[in-house]
């Protein structure tokens, strides 16, 4: 019985650094001392990524189009 608390006891505490919360504390807010962490190495795209996306020369046309299963696709 002892194995299982000290298994218990170690999975609550890993999971308290990663953020994760208990069932028992769900109506807490926690905050995980590693989110900076996970802020800085996800992904944020921006919207319109930089670039000219519109080209000297070139003309251009919006095209609208239904695929097979009958979804509108714009391009």
């Amino acid at each position: 019985m002892g194995a299982w608390i000290r298994l218990f006891s170690v999975a609550a505490l890993l999971g308290s650094l990663c953020g994760c919360q208990s069932p028992l504390a769900m109506h807490e807010v926690s905050f995980s001392p590693l989110a900076p962490l996970e802020e800085s190495v996800v992904f944020h795209p921006s919207r319109y990524p930089e670039g000219n996306w519109r080209p000297d020369g070139l003309e251009f046309e919006d095209a609208w189009f239904q695929s097979e299963d009958g979804t509108k696709l714009h391009g």
